[in-house]
């Protein structure tokens, strides 16, 4: 009798909450793969766009003239060739410094030199040749030059130009932002009023806080571009890792500088009352022109625009794919040799974290005049260190109430959003996908590394916190950049500060920083800190199409919404069209290379 044939037994069905036993680290280092050079250059070319972007919020917030020149002075094409003769590779290795170094010299003449004054044509003009031309420089350091094999190639070096050109862009915005500050309260003295034949003194008021802190600020943005600069050696060997601990640093104290200039600027408004008051003229511009000029002077002449691209750009330049948490040991508990190599980074890290958020709270404590904005704004920005230092779930509850708070404060009830603002469509949107992270990062931690259980996780589950992150991160970061505009188009036009809860500019300028600057920053952390959207085993154009996907349907509910109720977008009553919409288009191209190259 022959022996029957084993059966074969079935594969027993994955656990809900599989035991990790040891976890092995990831063969790729990124969408690439092994490209790891590939994967740092599409950090820095999403950084650079963005500094692109400030270089054109910088010229939409050009000062009104009083007679309006229609032709840019603002020394832009000189800004561009200095830009990228400082990015390019020497001449003679050995004169490196000098070529480099006078380059960035003249490059901060002509950013002091160029005037940052123009009429509404001139600032559109100016924008859109700053715009069209630094995305070509920006695109041909970043995608042409000699192919591997060819004649000339030198993957290292061409790693090195990028990240070279995005600091001269950095370095360039930095210094029309200082440049701005310097000059602020000449622009006051020297502004005026005439109609017909008749000149006066017009009526304007300079800040010296605000001043002062823009100052502050662009000498930041200046300092880290030198430090990209001085390290060349080091990032021609690994990229910008070196220098990305000090950027870090120094992109939390731009952070707070912009912040602080958003709360203070608009905190003194309510001073301006013969401009934004009751007694303000009441009229379209031919009938209330010079208070149109007056009420566009003063916005612009303490816009922190440019400043929170910078943050911006330099938090995205801080984080290459190679410095973010990888794995969900190193997340839950390091080892020792990555505790050694990383606690400076963190320990220098923490401090200015620290001492930011204590600023922080002073500002918002010296300027608050009601509960409401206060308590939001206070919640949101503490998130961010919790999100970085804390655990995640804590950092979401935290942003969460913020949120909930400012919908309360602002809008009268939690669900109390106006569809017809796009904004508050990504506002509900990061509400919810907040409090979804929250839930799922706080049953990833309980299963991991809480008392109850140690070392189990449950794969779907950490999937789903990687999409929600992605789309976290993507909402936010065209929120960000994209709102600008708002500012930078400003043209004059009469506004109130009243809404439900907020009856101030004081609280409005809160509850402004609330909606559209500080969402980012704290997806940012989460991206820097959680370990799913590092995990190679979700396939890359799964977090590529919930990158584009999440605000383009978004973006379509909102205009189908306007088109069936027959209602106009509301941007455009107290803006010039043509500025939002180029600030815009100036959002969607390092929106859309961080969707292709980080995801």
């Amino acid at each position: 009798m022959q022996p029957l044939p084993p059966v074969a037994t079935p594969p027993l069905p994955p656990p809900l909450a599989a035991k990790e036993d040891v976890e092995e680290e990831p063969t790729a280092s990124g969408p690439f793969g092994n490209e790891l050079f590939e994967v740092a250059e599409g950090n820095v070319l999403s950084a650079g766009a963005v500094f692109v972007a400030s270089i054109v919020l910088d010229a939409l917030t050009a000062l009104p003239t009083t007679i309006v020149v229609d032709v840019p002075t603002s020394l832009r094409t000189t800004a561009l060739v200095l830009s990228a003769i400082v990015a390019a590779p020497p001449v003679d290795a050995e004169f490196l410094f000098e070529q480099r170094g006078l380059a960035a010299v003249l490059l901060i003449v002509a950013a002091f030199v160029g005037l940052h004054n123009g009429g509404v044509n001139a600032r559109i003009a100016d924008a859109v040749y700053s715009l069209l031309c630094g995305w070509a420089v920006l695109l041909i350091f970043g995608f042409s030059g000699p192919k591997e094999g060819e004649r000339g190639y030198d993957r290292k070096g061409k790693r090195e130009n990028l990240i070279a050109l995005a600091a001269a862009f950095l370095g360039y915005s930095g210094a029309r932002i200082m440049r701005g500050a310097l000059y602020h309260p000449g622009e006051v003295t020297s502004f005026s009023a005439s109609h017909d034949d008749i000149e006066a003194r017009g009526y304007a008021m300079a800040d010296d806080f605000v001043a002062t802190t823009l100052v502050f600020g662009g000498t930041l943005c200046i300092c880290a571009a030198g430090v990209v600069l001085l390290n060349h050696d080091a990032i021609y060997e690994q990229g910008c890792k070196p220098v990305a601990s000090v950027i870090a640093q120094i992109s939390v104290l731009i952070f707070l500088t912009a912040f602080i200039v958003q709360i203070a600027g608009f905190s003194r408004v309510n001073e301006l009352e013969a401009l934004f008051g009751d007694s303000a003229c009441v009229g379209d511009m031919d009938v209330c022109e010079n208070s149109f000029r007056a009420r566009r002077l003063y916005t612009a002449n303490s816009s922190p625009a440019a400043l929170w691209a910078c943050a911006v750009g330099l938090t995205i330049l801080a984080f290459p794919h190679d410095r973010r948490c990888r794995t969900r040991r190193a997340y839950f508990g390091q080892t020792i040799e990555e505790e050694e190599e990383e606690r400076e980074a963190a320990t220098g890290s923490g401090h200015v974290a620290f001492v930011a958020s204590v600023i922080a709270v002073f500002v918002v404590y010296s300027y608050a005049d009601s509960f409401w904005p206060a308590l939001e704004l206070l919640l949101l920005f503490v998130s961010i260190p919790v999100a970085w230092y804390s655990s995640t779930w804590i950092a979401c509850i935290l942003h969460a109430s913020g949120m909930l708070a400012y919908t309360i404060g602002r809008l009268g009830s939690p669900l109390g959003f106006d569809l017809t603002y796009l904004t508050h469509w990504f506002v509900a949107a990061t509400l919810l996908v907040t409090f979804a992270l929250a839930v799922s990062t706080f049953i990833s931690w309980l299963l991991y590394s809480s008392c109850f259980s140690q070392g189990r996780y449950i794969v779907w589950l950490e999937n789903l916190t990687a999409l929600l992150i992605v789309a976290l991160v993507s909402m936010q970061l065209f929120l960000t950049i994209a709102s600008l505009g708002i500012i930078s188009g400003y043209d004059g036009s009469l506004m109130k500060a009243t809404n439900v809860q907020a009856s101030s500019w004081r609280s409005a300028s809160m509850q402004w920083a609330t909606q559209h600057c500080l969402g980012f920053f704290f997806a940012a952390a989460l991206v820097g800190g959680r370990f799913e959207t590092q995990n190679e085993r979700i396939a890359r154009w799964l977090l590529r199409t919930v990158w584009f996907a999440v605000p383009v349907l978004l973006a379509s509910c909102w205009a189908f919404l306007l088109l069936a109720s027959a209602s106009y977008a509301p941007y455009g009553t107290t803006g010039d069209a043509a500025s939002i919409v180029i600030a815009t288009l100036a959002a969607l191209l390092p929106w859309t290379l961080a969707g292709i190259v980080m995801c």
